[in-house]
Parts: structure tokens; C-alpha cells; sequence
């Protein structure tokens, strides 16, 4: 403004001279014209003609009116220049105030820079996402704020932006990395714009936005791309207004085959079909409406159509959400084919036996509960089936061979049964079961269980072995009223145990007594748990005698049972009970030690007349535990007992059940000195051919031989046979179940060594034996006469 009012001044006082000069020529000119008035023109101008000097004057003042013209203009514009520069260096000042305002409230990094990258000014923000102080900053290359690796592209920047004259931003935003003053870097987006500056080079502001949440962000979004795209279960985004299809992942293509064009200009109510919710079936429309009004739906069955035309059970399910005024559908099907199949095949194995096919116990009980269950008369049995000798043939031939005999067993009962009235199951090992249903009367189940007795009677091929397991059948009918399926099994299961003590290979019809013997059973197997600690449990001792000497050679220990309400019980009632427990191991195992203990008591108090032995049964399931020879060397060693004192007495069936272990077992305790008789020989499934592959030293013959000696002359040469034999392998014989003075003369005449049985004397308590033995020579020259008196 300074400026623009002197050379208005300078203007008027130039032109106050120029009035004065025009002036001056006018008065000359008034001079011109009356020079007849003044006479001073001719001497100041000479000899020049007038009308050539009035016309210079002119032409001077036409000249001078031009330039003060021409002056004015120049002055005006030179004003109006003034004005433009003095408002745009406010506009200046006024973008520089909003630049710095904005660099100070900026929460981005923003710094000026000059052409070559230098830092004129950096924003507050720069120490807080760069961690540099903005003077720190200032008059650096701006190449700090930036890796090695971007360098490159930052001089690329910086010759553009000398080379474009934009005044805008020079180039898109670029993605690169900044470095902070630590050296650590962050995702970064770099946008720079030009400001021009009057009479010098033009400064650039770049900012620095810092996008790490927009990089993980992005990471993330990837990452959830990425695993709906591997995710095996088919997901899709829907316009649930349209039935546009809005997306779709690999798995979805996969299914119906597909390429993700093709689906996404398809309508996805053509690649569905009977929707199903709770077993009801729905359009797709009526599908979105449910789901616009719930917002969605779990576990919705559909089927899903593929391209080549089949379709496939899927289960869907569905949510619907908004998204920029849109309505879109999100579905997650899952292919149920393999999951129907293999439901299928587990239902199949819930109700059926994996090994033979048939139905499983849970089967056969529901289909038992369900005759039960019927309103209208009907008869109906169930057939209660187990295998003899089934357990032998597992051991002895190994579990392979016992899966092949009941595969061949249930294809028996498969074949021979058949109709839509018979069920046959197998319970589990070697028990089956037949229900037997809409029967005309309960003698059609009898009927029945004689044909199966014939169809399985016949051997079994086991690889190279003939193998024959008859079958003991129970039956039970409905007659009897039962309330669920488990009371009518458990009856047939008592009438099954009776055809076994019947001697097996035959079948028994269940009646109430069964019942009661059963509980009656249960009853004796509570009590026997506490019978040792209650001292219930005695021992009675049968003698051994010399058939030549006629001297007392031995005793075997026998257990009795003096039950509290039922007396003395035989061990033939309760010992089947302990052997079906482990419990048969602790009676055995007080036994041997009672009679031990027994024996030296004996040789303290009687001295010559001392028994010089004592015979104590075994179980299989004590011959077979582990530490069961350790066991008898502690007994021996506790009551210093000589081992050749102790007999062990093990039945030929148990060596053959067990031949392997058994025998590995009996020479473990002939080491220790002890002697092993074989009980009941006869009555099991050696031979005398095996005698001389069993660790034994005494044969207790059975007395099913000694009592038909007299009637069956085959007997007495069997008997004789084995006296032989038994003699050339140095073996001992004892006759068991000697009852007359007949029997004892034959028996002495075939030179019998050693006998026992009620001739003698039956089996005598301790105190009673010691009474025995005093008079015995007497007692036995005076026998002459059965002995009357029964027991064990």
C-alpha cells in the first residue's frame, strides 16, 4: 500500500507541471493571434513563419496529453498489479496458517520437503507413530523415514514429481514400508502433493498414514478366504431376495461340479431341492421367509443337485445378515452321504455280531421286549444255546480256530432256521439264542431244539482237525409271564445250566424250581464269601490204605462246608460255586495249608502210626497261577513238611484243558519234591497211550471202574491193563470207591497197590482219624461187609 500511494503523489504533481506548460503555450498562442498588441513574438521566435509555430505548439501539446495518457493507464495497472500480489500473498499466508494447522492436527506423519527430499517442516505426529522429534527431522533426507528396500521407488517419486508441474497430488498413494527411529518398520501408504512458492522452488508435503490394522486387517480377511475356500464343508453367500448366488467356496464347486462362474450366474433355488425341517418339507421360498423372520435355521435337511443330474443328501445350516441394504444368505451344507452310510453301518454293528452276522444281544432283547410287549395271546419261545467243549477248543487250537467253529456253528443255526418268526443271535463267546415266535403251542419250541441238537452234533473241520462241540439247550416260553426281556433270558440261561449238569448234549425246559435252585445258588455263593473267616469250612480226611500191607499209607484232605442253617454241605454243592469265582482259590489255598499243618501235627502225636502222606486236590485256576509253585515251597517251608509228604491231586481233563502249562506247572512242583496224582483217571479225555508225557507219580483210578468190576467183565481187563502199564512207567495206583470185601479181594488179585473208599472208612475229621488209627489193624481184619454209610 506504501508503494501505490507515492505514485499517485508522483502522478498529480506530474500532472500540476503539465497544466502549467499547456498554460504557457496558451498565452503564446493568444500572443500569436494579437501581435499587433504585443510586439515580443518576433524577437523570441526569429525569423520563424507564424503558422509553423502555432503548429509545433500544437503538435507539443497533442504529445504531451498522450504521454500524461499513457502514464495514467501504466499507473492504474501497476495499482491493479499491486492489489493481485498484495491478495495473493494473504491467500499465501492463509494456506500457510491452514497447512501448519493441519500438519499440527494431523494424527498422520506430514512433513515439507524441498525437491531434493530435504525436510523443511515435520508434524507433531511424527514422534508419535515414527518416533522422532520433530526438530530431529527437520533438514534430513526423507529417506530416514524409509527402508533400504524402498529407496529406489522414493527417488522414482521425487523425478516425478519434478517432471510433472501438478499442482495436485502427484501420483496414487503407494504402499511401502516406514522405518521408525528404532529401525523397526510398519506398512505404511506414502501420498505427496506440490506447493508452489513465488520466487523460489516449489515445497512438496508428504504424508505417512501408518496401515498396520488395514495389513492385518487384510491378513485376516486372507486368512478367512483362505480357510473357507479349504474347509470341506460347502459355504455360499446368497441374495436371499434374488436367490443370486453372491459367493461361493471351492468346496461348494467341488460338490455339485461346478466352476465358480457357472454358480455365481445361477440361481440357487435349481440346485436344491426337498428342504426339510423336522421332517417337513418346504419350498425355498417358504425357507426365506422363515429365515427373514428368524434369522435362521440349524440342521435344515436339503438335497443338493449336482451338475451331471444326481443330487445328494446334505445338512445346511443357515443365517441371514445385512449388508449394504441387501438381505444375503449364508449357508453351510455339509455332504451327509458318507455319514448316512456309516450311521448305517454302525446301526448295523449296534444290532449285530461282527463275527457270525447274527443279531447281538441288544438286538435279541429288544425283539424279546417287543413280543413281551404285545397286547394280542401269542406263543412264543427262546432258545438258550451253549457249546460243550468250546473253551477246550480255543485253547487248545487257539482263538482262530475258535472263531472259525462258531462261524460254521452260526451258519448251522442260520440254515436250519429259517422264516420270518425266527430270530437267531448270539450273545456273546459260545452262547446263542433263538426266539422263536407266533408258535402253535410250547411243544413247537421243543421241536425245535431237537432238530438243533441233530443239525450240530456233527464234527466241525477246523483246518486239519475234526472237532465235535454238541450243544446244551434251555427253553423258555411265555407262558410264564415275564415283565422284560432280561427276566425271560435269565430263565432260559437256568434252564441251559440245567441240560449242562444233565450231562450235556441235550436240552431242558425251564420250570419254577430252576428258579429256586438258582437262588438258592446265589444264596450260597454270598454266604461263601465269609464262610473261611467265620470258620465255617472244615476238612475231613479219607484214608489211604496198602492192599498188601493192609498199613495206613495216606489221607486226601476233602473241605466240607458247616453252614449255620443248612449243615454239613458236600463239597460237590459249593465247590462249583468257588470255581466260578476266584474265591475257589482262596478255599484251596487254606485247605493246603490246614492240611499241612494237620500232617506234621500228626507226626508229633501218632509217631509210627502217622499217616506218611496227605492228598490235596487243585483246582485248574490254582494249578495255573502265576506264583502258585512258590506258594506250596512257602507252605513246605513254614511247617518244615518233607515235600515227598505232599500230594497234589490234578484230574486228567485239567492237563488236557491246559497241556502246555499244565505240564510246565507239574514239573515246577515235582522239583520241589513234591508228587502228583491224576484223580478220576478214566473218566476224561487221556489215553493210556499219554500216560508217559504226564509228570506224575500215582494214578487214582475212578470208581465208576472199581464198582463195575464184578458186572462188567470188560472192567476188570481195562483195570488190569492199566495196573500194567502203570507199573512199567513206575507209577502208583490208587482204587478209588472200594465199598466191599469182593472189590478188595479182586482188586488185591490183580495186585492193586493202594485203595481208599467206605470199606475203609469214609472221610473222618481230624480228632475222629487219630481215633481211627489206634484200632485200625483190628477194624479192617473184622470187614467183611458193604459199608452203608454215604459220603463224599
Amino acid at each position: 500500500m506504501p508503494r501505490t500511494r507515492r505514485l499517485k503523489q508522483i502522478s498529480f504533481n506530474f500532472l500540476l507541471t503539465l497544466l502549467g506548460i499547456v498554460s504557457v503555450a496558451y498565452v503564446f498562442l493568444l500572443g500569436a493571434v494579437s501581435h499587433e498588441h504585443f510586439n515580443w513574438m518576433p524577437q523570441f521566435f526569429g525569423t520563424y513563419n507564424e503558422s509553423a509555430i502555432m503548429l509545433l505548439i500544437l503538435a507539443g501539446i497533442f504529445l504531451i496529453i498522450a504521454w500524461v495518457w499513457r502514464l495514467h493507464r501504466e499507473i492504474e495497472r501497476c495499482e491493479a498489479a499491486l492489489q493481485a500480489e498484495e491478495k495473493l500473498r494473504e491467500e499465501k499466508q492463509r494456506s500457510a496458517a491452514q497447512i501448519k494447522g493441519l500438519m499440527l492436527a494431523s494424527p498422520d506423519p506430514l512433513i515439507t520437503m524441498d525437491h531434493h527430499g530435504i525436510v523443511q517442516v515435520a508434524s507433531y505426529s511424527v514422534e508419535t507413530v515414527l518416533g522422532w522429534k520433530p526438530h530431529e527431522i527437520v533438514g534430513q533426507n526423507a529417506r530416514v523415514l524409509l527402508p533400504e528396500s524402498d529407496y529406489p521407488q522414493f527417488e522414482e517419486l521425487l523425478d516425478h514429481i519434478k517432471t510433472s508441474g501438478k499442482l495436485n497430488q502427484l501420483g496414487a498413494p503407494r504402499d511401502c514400508f516406514a522405518k521408525r527411529r528404532d529401525g523397526s518398520e510398519l506398512p505404511a501408504t506414502v501420498s505427496l502433493w506440490e506447493i508452489e512458492q513465488e520466487g523460489s522452488d516449489s515445497l512438496f508435503i508428504c504424508m505417512i498414514r501408518d496401515i498396520s490394522e488395514r495389513v492385518e486387517s487384510l491378513a485376516k480377511l486372507r486368512l478367512y478366504y483362505e480357510a473357507l475356500n479349504a474347509t470341506a464343508d460347502s459355504i455360499s453367500l446368497v441374495d436371499i431376495e434374488t436367490f443370486q448366488v453372491l459367493y461361493v467356496n471351492a468346496a461348494s464347486c467341488k460338490a455339485l461340479g461346478y466352476t465358480r462362474e457357472e454358480m455365481m450366474t445361477m440361481d440357487v433355488r435349481k440346485r436344491v431341492s426337498d428342504l426339510r425341517i423336522d421332517n417337513r418339507s418346504y419350498t425355498p421360498e417358504e425357507v426365506a421367509q422363515i429365515l427373514l423372520d428368524q434369522g435362521g435355521i440349524d440342521s435344515i435337511e436339503i438335497y443338493r443337485h449336482r451338475k451331471d443330474g444326481t443330487k445328494f443328501p446334505a445338512e445346511a445350516n443357515m443365517r441371514v445378515f445385512s449388508s449394504q441394504g441387501r438381505q444375503i444368505l449364508v449357508t453351510t451344507a455339509r455332504d451327509l452321504t458318507e455319514r448316512r452310510k456309516l450311521l448305517a453301518e454302525l446301526e448295523w454293528m449296534a444290532f449285530h455280531d461282527s463275527l457270525t452276522g447274527l443279531a447281538n444281544r441288544t438286538s435279541i432283547l429288544r425283539s424279546i421286549q417287543k413280543s413281551l410287549d404285545k397286547k394280542a395271546p401269542h406263543c412264543f419261545a427262546l432258545l438258550f444255546i451253549d457249546f460243550d467243549r468250546f473253551k477246550l477248543v480255543n485253547d487248545s487250537l487257539g482263538h482262530e480256530a475258535g472263531d472259525d467253529l462258531l462261524k460254521q456253528i452260526s451258519q448251522r443255526i442260520r440254515k436250519s432256521l429259517r422264516g420270518n418268526d425266527i430270530t437267531p443271535a448270539r450273545l456273546g463267546g459260545d452262547e446263542f439264542l433263538v426266539l422263536l415266535e407266533n408258535l402253535n403251542c410250547p411243544e413247537d419250541a421243543i421241536r425245535v431244539a431237537e432238530r438243533l441238537e441233530d443239525i450240530l452234533w456233527p464234527a466241525y473241520q477246523i483246518g486239519p482237525h475234526s472237532v465235535i462241540s454238541t450243544a446244551s439247550i434251555g427253553i423258555v416260553t411265555n407262558q410264564h409271564h415275564f415283565e422284560t426281556a432280561s427276566e425271560m433270558l435269565r430263565d432260559a440261561d437256568l434252564a441251559m445250566y440245567a441240560a449242562k449238569s444233565s450231562g450235556k448234549a441235550c436240552y431242558r425246559v425251564f420250570d419254577e424250581t430252576m428258579r429256586e435252585r438258582a437262588e438258592l445258588h446265589m444264596q450260597l455263593e454270598e454266604q461263601l464269601n465269609v464262610a473261611i473267616e467265620r470258620d465255617e469250612l472244615v476238612i475231613a480226611y479219607q484214608p489211604i490204605v496198602s492192599l498188601t500191607s493192609g498199613q495206613l499209607d495216606g489221607v486226601e484232605a476233602l473241605i466240607r462246608w458247616q453252614h449255620p442253617d443248612y449243615g454239613l454241605i458236600m463239597p460237590d454243592r459249593f465247590i462249583p460255586i468257588a470255581e466260578e469265582s476266584d474265591l475257589i482259590i482262596q478255599i484251596e489255598s487254606w485247605v493246603l495249608d490246614r492240611a499241612c499243618q494237620q500232617w506234621v501235627d500228626w507226626q508229633k502225636n501218632l509217631g509210627d502210626k502217622a499217616p506218611k502222606c496227605v492228598h490235596v486236590n487243585l483246582s485248574r485256576k490254582q494249578l495255573l497261577l502265576p506264583e502258585m509253585v512258590q506258594r506250596v515251597a512257602d507252605v513246605l517251608a513254614k511247617y518244615r513238611m518233607p515235600p515227598g509228604s505232599l500230594h497234589l491231586e490234578v484230574t486228567e481233563s485239567m492237563i488236557m484243558e491246559e497241556m502246555e502249562t499244565g505240564i510246565a506247572k507239574l514239573k515246577e512242583l515235582r522239583q520241589l519234591g513234591v508228587r502228583i496224582d491224576m484223580d478220576d483217571f478214566g473218566t476224561g479225555h487221556s489215553s493210556l497211550s499219554c500216560l508217559h508225557e504226564f509228570p506224575i507219580d500215582v494214578l487214582k483210578v475212578d470208581r465208576s471202574f472199581v464198582a463195575n468190576l464184578k458186572n462188567v467183565k470188560d472192567y476188570a481187563a481195562l483195570l488190569e491193563a492199566v495196573l500194567v502199564l502203570a507199573d512199567n512207567l513206575g507209577l502208583k495206583v490208587v482204587a478209588e470207591g472200594i465199598e466191599t470185601k469182593e472189590q478188595l479181594v479182586l482188586l488185591q488179585s490183580l495186585d492193586c497197590e493202594l485203595g481208599q473208599g467206605y470199606f475203609f472208612a469214609k472221610p473222618l475229621f481230624a480228632e475222629d482219624l487219630e481215633n481211627f488209627v489206634h484200632d485200625f489193624h483190628q477194624r479192617i481184619g473184622n470187614k467183611t461187609e458193604r459199608v452203608t454209610v454215604g459220603g463224599y
